[in-house]
């Protein structure tokens, strides 16, 4: 019920085209709540969505939600069409099997301060965790449809992005990636 209602409400503002005046508000995904450093596109996100609906707003604009660079900046993107990882909801994960809580909670993911955002950390953590839950998932026929339906895209971003991470590897070499622990150096 919860998707169904965060897609009307996206569905509402889209397709009214015959620009009617409006309110709402202007906020990142990333500020939203959250345990782990960075808001995401989770139950804070469904909460917000319900909010917005119940104050009738009829617009929440957000800021470019694509995987970042270097500094974080929304308007600084590898893709167009690519999420970025850092809104992907761990609790989500941990509903799904992907994770356990003990993965995600048990980890420091940054002072509790709402204003702030350590984008350092979340490098390290938030990759290594979703790391665990990628080695557990098992495409269905969703993750089949998507790809099939988003090949145009999807293949050469994912060429772009394992290229990105052995150019750094070259760069950096393993040593300096030793704190990122889902990188393993053979011996």
């Amino acid at each position: 019920m919860k998707k169904f209602l965060i897609l009307i409400f996206l569905f509402s503002i889209c397709s009214n085209r015959d620009m009617e005046r409006k309110a709402g508000v202007l906020m990142h995904i990333s500020s939203l709540p959250s345990n782990y450093g960075i808001g995401t596109l989770g139950e804070e996100a469904y909460r917000f969505v319900e909010f917005l609906v119940n104050a009738k707003q009829k617009v929440w604009e957000i800021l470019p939600i694509g995987p970042t660079l270097y500094g974080d900046s929304p308007y600084q993107s590898f893709s167009t069409f690519a999420g970025n990882p850092y809104f992907i909801d761990l609790d989500a994960l941990i509903q799904e099997g992907l994770l356990t809580e003990g993965e995600v909670k048990g980890l420091y993911w940054g002072d509790k301060d709402p204003t702030t955002i350590d984008y350092s950390l979340l490098f390290k953590q938030r990759f290594e965790v979703l790391y665990k839950a990628y080695q557990r998932f098992k495409p269905m026929n969703e993750f089949y449809y998507f790809i099939n339906m988003n090949r145009d895209w999807v293949e050469n971003y994912a060429l772009f992005m394992a290229l990105k991470w052995c150019i750094l590897i070259i760069n950096l070499g393993l040593n300096g990636l030793k704190g990122l622990n889902f990188i393993e150096k053979k011996t």
